[in-house]
């Protein structure tokens, strides 16, 4: 179910890279869009692993266009 607010799109798991405080999370989003970022480990949530489908989410004012 995606966030009530802020911004957010579904995608699935493709691989997770351990780096020790911080974890990379390979994710394909719609169209096969492919997206990654890194994610505080002691925050991940419990059962994420490749093939989940999670709603990748961030605040507004975080956002920006590249």
């Amino acid at each position: 179910k995606p966030p009530e607010i802020g911004n957010a799109i579904p995608a699935t798991v493709l691989d997770l890279t351990y780096l020790g405080a911080a974890t990379r999370i390979d994710l394909i989003g719609p169209e096969g869009t492919q997206i990654t970022l890194n994610h505080p480990t002691d925050e991940l949530p419990a059962g994420l692993a490749p093939g989940s489908d999670i709603w990748a989410s961030w605040p507004e004012q975080k956002g920006f266009l590249l």
